[in-house]
Order: C-alpha cells, then sequence, then structure tokens
C-alpha cells in the first residue's frame, strides 16, 4: 500500500508486516540450516547426492541475497 504524507512524499507501508518477519525467520533458518550441511556435506562427499549439492547452492544464495544491501536490487 502507498501512501502520501502531509508534505506529499510518497511512503510505502506494509499491508501485512507478518510476511516481513516470517520471510526473514524463514531466511535465517536457512542460512543455519547451511552450517549444518556443509561440515555433513564435508565428511560424506562420496554419498551426497546432487539434490543435495542444489540444496546447499540456494542455501547460499540466500545467503548471500541477506549479506547485500536493499538498494542493490531496488536500483
Amino acid at each position: 500500500m502507498v501512501t502520501r504524507t502531509a508534505g506529499g512524499r510518497i511512503r510505502a507501508v506494509h499491508i501485512r508486516p507478518g510476511f516481513a518477519v516470517v520471510g526473514t525467520l524463514s531466511s535465517l533458518a536457512v542460512a543455519l540450516w547451511l552450517l549444518v550441511s556443509v561440515p555433513y556435506a564435508i565428511v560424506r562427499r562420496h554419498d551426497i547426492e546432487p539434490w543435495d549439492w542444489l540444496m546447499m547452492a540456494a542455501s547460499v544464495l540466500v545467503v548471500v541475497a541477506l549479506a547485500l544491501p536493499d538498494n542493490f536490487f531496488a536500483s
């Protein structure tokens, strides 16, 4: 939702702030899962399936997206 302030400036307002909280917690959970999965993959690297490598790569992308500033994607 977009509103205008008294000075005429446009301001974005979250209609459902719960989505932001759930998304942030989910991203942090994926980052924590990555801390567990990488040592497991190193120890059992001969038994790891391609899906495991794919999930770890996706987790790394989530961590990179969390580390980059918001204006990197908005510009």
